[in-house]
């Protein structure tokens, strides 16, 4: 753990109240998401609807909200000037007809840039999004998984943006970095944060995909040291024994990412509670036809 993060920690409890000492309000639709899902995992879009539309633009969102999807996830990042932008890559050369690493650009600059005409003709012209537009368009209809990604802190920039559209209700913090987590719970302490994890690269399961152990404690207690509400790691990590010692420490398990019907029995049985997908609508059927099955 970084001394950021140890020192963000010094005034933090595991059970923090919100803004004002009132206790935090669990009957929100993001803390809904992030809870257990015992009966039916819950679905996640990944960056929208991203297999029928190009990720992380607005197109992608209307597109998951039109398959059915109640809950999307996107990555957030800082222009020059700090605008919280949607864009996966720290460059925009992959997605968009820009070039360059996106924190040498005002968000001015990115005025008439095509983020869509990569993916399809059809989507030609769709620009890159900044955060108060995708909330606009995920208005109550979507939780957003907001994924920090790694440079410069953002969370006071998300939580401005969130309290002026007065979101967070529908807001679920999502990071690798532990500081980010622990600095996302301090700042809003009513939205829940899920720690994304690499269990393999942190030596917590070994090559062939079995908890070491001993290691998998660590690794939980440091998500409980950063009060973290949840863990997530690649559907390859996914170990029946990691996630019965995570649901035994409190914690669900988001997954990523399931676009293959034919992954789900054993997700389903090692008993995962959110699944993130591109194919939310397949994934969705997929499910009822599996637990529906006699």
């Amino acid at each position: 753990m970084t001394l950021l993060t140890t020192l963000a920690l010094a005034c933090a409890t595991s059970s923090p109240p919100a803004a004002g000492g009132d206790p935090v309000n669990l009957d929100t639709p993001a803390w809904k998401l992030a809870t257990r899902h015992p009966d039916r995992p819950a679905i996640v879009a990944h960056r929208g609807a991203s297999l029928v539309a190009p990720e992380n633009t607005l197109a992608a969102y209307r597109k998951a909200i039109e398959l059915g999807a109640t809950a999307a996830e996107t990555d957030l990042r800082l222009t020059r000037d700090r605008h919280v932008v949607i864009l996966h890559d720290d460059t925009l050369d992959r997605t968009t007809t820009g070039a360059g690493a996106l924190e040498a650009h005002t968000w001015a600059a990115l005025e008439g840039v095509d983020a869509g005409s990569w993916f399809g003709e059809a989507f030609a012209g769709e620009p890159i999004p900044d955060l108060d537009g995708l909330l606009d368009t995920a208005g109550d209809a979507l939780v957003l998984c907001l994924e920090i990604k790694d440079g410069v802190a953002i969370e006071q920039e998300i939580r401005a943006a969130l309290d002026a559209k007065g979101r967070r209700a529908q807001a679920v913090i999502f990071s690798f970095d532990a500081d980010k987590v622990a600095l996302s719970r301090l700042a809003m302490p009513d939205v829940p944060a899920v720690y994304l994890l690499r269990p393999r690269e942190t030596g917590a399961l070994d090559e062939a995909g079995a908890p070491v152990k001993g290691l998998v404690p660590v690794m939980l207690e440091e998500a409980r040291a950063i009060d973290a509400s949840a863990i997530g790691m690649s559907q390859h990590y996914v170990d029946a024994g990691l996630i019965r010692a995570a649901h035994d420490a409190g914690y669900p398990v988001f997954v990523w990412t399931v676009d293959e019907p034919e992954a789900l029995p054993p997700l389903l049985e090692a008993g995962v509670d959110v699944l993130i997908t591109d194919a939310p609508d397949t994934i969705s059927a997929a499910l009822d036809a599996l637990l529906t099955t006699p």
